[in-house]
């Protein structure tokens, strides 16, 4: 009777050790095939097109679209509280006045010099440069560069702001973040086309390749 009583603890004993290295076996194929299908999907892009433009973006991305903006992605696997954003608005020249391209807002970095000689580009940059200045928090311009964008001519607007994303779900608030932009604009018709890529201040500099390789797609129509 002894016997047999202490070979049921051992069979029982074996068999749970057996039960928990197959859990370990399974969470490990998991994770492989997880990462599987993560690097089968890094580089692959989805394409956005509307009337005004076309572009792609990285597939894994949360494709939005607010009142501000043509479409709006969101990479969701950012390491911050404020996700890495791209976005497209495209709005009308209007017309361009001397005095509107006096370049001088209260609170802008005083690096930051006028554009150069009064064109529809440098009157919508003004434009744009004036409104973040008034919507943002601690809005700071830091650079305008020329650049080209699809051989064309276009303004890139470096500049940093602070803002105060959500945690989680509702309303759970999160320390602030210092975010760090670009818009790059430009210009065809009467139409001015911004595009503007936002990250974590900590983030930028490493995901400024994405943000080329999104701008080389742009193709306006």
């Amino acid at each position: 009777m002894q016997t047999v009583a202490t070979a049921k603890p051992q069979a029982r004993l074996r068999g749970e050790g057996l039960t928990e290295w197959l859990v370990i076996g399974l969470v490990v194929l998991a994770l492989i095939v997880g990462w599987v299908l993560k690097a089968s999907i890094q580089g692959q892009t989805a394409t956005f097109a509307s009337e005004a433009l076309s572009v792609r973006y990285p597939v894994d991305w949360l494709l939005g679209k607010d009142k501000e903006t043509l479409f709006t992605v969101t990479d969701p696997d950012s390491l911050s509280t404020f996700k890495t954003t791209f976005s497209a608005r495209v709005e009308p020249l209007g017309e361009v006045e001397e005095q509107e391209y006096v370049f001088k807002v209260e609170g802008v970095d005083a690096s930051v010099k006028p554009l150069g000689e009064v064109t529809g580009l440098n009157a919508a940059a003004n434009r744009l440069v004036m409104r973040r200045n008034k919507e943002l928090k601690e809005y700071n311009a830091l650079s305008v560069e020329a650049t080209t964008l699809m051989d064309q001519e276009a303004l890139s607007v470096e500049y940093a702001y602070v803002d105060s994303p959500k945690a989680g779900w509702a309303t759970a608030p999160s320390l602030p973040v210092v975010v760090q932009a670009v818009d790059t604009v430009t210009v065809k018709g009467d139409q001015v086309y911004v595009f503007t890529y936002a990250a974590d201040a900590n983030l930028f500099v490493q995901e400024k390749g994405t943000l080329a390789t999104i701008l080389a797609s742009v193709r306006l129509k």
